[in-house]
This record gives structure tokens, sequence and C-alpha cells, in this order.
């Protein structure tokens, strides 16, 4: 499990970072993501909460199942737009989701490559355990975000971070080899 914030090295630093320090026992570290296998079905009895994609060069515009992101993408392409980013997202509306039908065509045309993706990633809402779960959709990464609050300008513990990050991992761990939150 890795922390990533905005003052934070990358996950490739860090390990050459290790690896640097480490020479002369002739040992390298490496680092593996914590992925998870979601099922479409999956997808579909979760509330989707946003949907990030980019792209680069065009693709098949008859192969997508998705009006709206076929109207995007044909926008983008009346500009020249060869490559792209796009966030879809309902903000900080607690208990929205975009369209579950048009979320699916998009998932859809994203795992059947009908776009030429190269990030996608999906985070829902489980009203089963009330958690925002982040999946890459290519990779079966699982991104996981852990609030912390300070008062005032009092530093962060890093044992208090290690036992987050530690419970955060090992609830993963369960719902994967249990199918549901704790």
């Amino acid at each position: 499990m890795m922390q990533i914030n905005r003052m934070s090295l990358t996950i490739a630093r860090i390990t050459e970072f290790i690896n640097k320090t480490r020479e002369e026992d002739g040992k390298k570290v490496g680092f593996v993501p914590v992925t998870k296998i979601v099922s479409r079905k999956e997808l579909a009895k979760n509330k989707i909460r946003t949907i990030e994609v980019s792209c680069d060069g065009m693709y098949d515009k008859d192969s997508l199942k998705s009006s709206p992101l076929k109207t995007i993408i044909d926008g983008f392409s009346k500009i020249g737009c060869l490559s792209y980013r796009i966030k879809l997202g309902v903000g900080r509306h607690r208990n929205a989701e975009l369209s579950p039908q048009e979320s699916q065509n998009i998932i859809d045309d994203i795992i059947n490559r009908s776009v030429n993706v190269s990030t996608a990633k999906v985070s829902m809402h489980n009203d089963i355990t009330g958690e925002i779960e982040c999946i890459d959709l290519l990779q079966n990464k699982i991104y996981s975000s852990i609030e912390f609050k300070i008062k005032g300008k009092k530093r962060l513990n890093l044992d208090i971070v290690f036992d987050k990050m530690k419970n955060e991992f090992m609830r993963q761990n369960f719902i994967q080899i249990n199918g549901k939150g704790d």
C-alpha cells in the first residue's frame, strides 16, 4: 500500500530511492498494486459516482453504445482533438449517481475497447458497506482514500497513518475474500 498525496514522491521514485539505498546487499524492491477483478454485475449493482477516461487516437464511432460519450468525442474530433481526458461525476452530492444505464454503456465501451483508452477509472458507492471504492478498469487496481483530521498546525503522526493504511488494506482483503464489508 502506498501513500500518495500532493507533496509525496511517486511510486517509481520511492522504489528508486529504496533500491539506491540498498545497493550493498544486491536485493531490489518493487511494489505490486492491490488488485480486484470487478465484474460487470458488481459495477451494475453499485452507484457510479465518477468515470474518468483518457484516450490517445480516435475510435470507430459506430461501435459505441453510449450516445453521450459518442457526442462528447464527436465534439472533440470536430476541433481536431486527437487525445483527451474527461472526468464525469456528480460532485459532492452525497447520494447522487450518474445514470445507471448510460454509466454501464460507457463502462462497456471502455472494457470492450470501443474507445482507444489509455486510462479508465470508476468510483462507485457501495450501499451495503457505505464505502466509496475507486477501481482502475484496465488494470483492476484498487484506490482507497483515507481522511485524516489534523487540528491546528500539528504534524500527522506516521504511526496513525500506518495503522489506518493497514486497516484499509485488511478491509479490502476481507471484502475480496468474503465478498462483503466489515
